[in-house]
């Protein structure tokens, strides 16, 4: 076997058969030349990757988004129609002229709530907080919200709005409750009462379990003070806590 070497120290051995074969000298350029190339195959991947998931995450933030701007606009639905009920009783309660025309009341107020569906119940409270109107009220065994956020700011403000409160538990109906509130005047405009609407918190159960949250998915509703009125899948005792 002869060995011949070159002026660049490249080595080759000449076998009989005149094969040349390299040697581990010569390899070494070929080696970095594949590693090189593996390294560029593995960015480009971890790069493709990395963008699809940055699509992902957005074709999700954009799919949240329009539930949310669906949600919004189902609630923004529901709440403009009891503002209407609240004030049609008003003006409803205003014009009755006699305790005898006020017992028809409850058959008037049946009639509002059978409109809207979402509602609880649908209910009048006299100017001292007791609840004389309504479905489920019994004379015999007085109910008094006196000390409750709405009827407060009811009585204590003329101004003609609708006064939105909660999360609170329903004394009456012994669950938590977004309550709907709107002050009743006498014909000389003094405070006669209140006139409320209950939607239960559950009920936003209906809307969010036609959504495909995923196995770790949930959905969160809270006011504007952060208090959690509802969560779906499981409110986990939380309703009213302001902790995220």
């Amino acid at each position: 076997m002869i060995r011949l070497a070159s002026k660049d120290s490249l080595s080759r051995t000449l076998s009989p058969d005149n094969a040349i074969v390299l040697q581990p000298a010569s390899r070494l350029p070929y080696v970095l030349m594949v590693v090189v190339i593996s390294i560029l195959v593995i960015s480009l991947t971890v790069a493709a990757l990395m963008m699809e998931k940055q699509r992902q995450q957005e074709r999700a933030r954009v799919a949240t988004q329009n539930i949310v701007n669906l949600f919004d606009q189902h609630l923004s639905d529901i709440f403009d129609k009891v503002d209407v009920i609240l004030h049609a009783i008003s003006h409803h309660y205003q014009g009755q002229s006699s305790n005898a025309s006020l017992s028809t009341l409850n058959v008037y107020l049946e009639h509002q709530q059978a409109q809207l569906p979402e509602l609880l119940n649908l209910r009048i409270t006299d100017q001292n907080g007791v609840v004389r109107f309504g479905q489920g009220v019994a004379a015999t065994d007085p109910v008094s919200l006196a000390d409750r956020d709405f009827f407060i700011r009811a009585r204590d403000s003329s101004a003609d709005v609708v006064i939105v409160s909660g999360p609170v538990f329903a004394q009456m109906a012994q669950q938590w409750v977004i309550v709907f509130a709107r002050r009743l005047n006498n014909a000389d405009g003094s405070f006669a009462g209140v006139a409320y609407a209950n939607i239960a918190t559950t009920h936003f159960d209906r809307m969010f379990s036609a959504v495909m949250l995923g196995a770790q998915g949930a959905a969160t509703i809270r006011t504007t003070d952060l208090a959690m009125v509802h969560r779906y899948p499981d409110t986990k005792g939380a309703v009213g806590s302001k902790e995220c």
